[in-house]
């Protein structure tokens, strides 16, 4: 795992999950913004899609979004 997002997460008080994991690498590895397709390619094969949108709205409701990253 990335020491970058175990960092991240730490800071913003989050377990550290496979599904939180897989979600940040993708928004650190791009640069622009991803669609619901995108995040299902690389992580649903593990995640369904009501546990993608829920980390999702956990980042957000911990105002963690790919802009408070940088």
């Amino acid at each position: 795992m990335n020491e970058q997002i175990a960092e991240i997460l730490k800071n913003f008080n989050l377990r550290i999950t496979d599904c939180r994991t897989g979600t940040l690498d993708m928004f650190l590895e791009r640069a622009a913004a991803l669609s619901n397709a995108d995040l299902e390619e690389k992580l649903g094969i593990d995640f369904d899609r009501v546990t993608i949108y829920r980390t999702l709205r956990t980042f957000l409701d911990k105002r963690h979004h790919p802009q408070s990253i940088g």
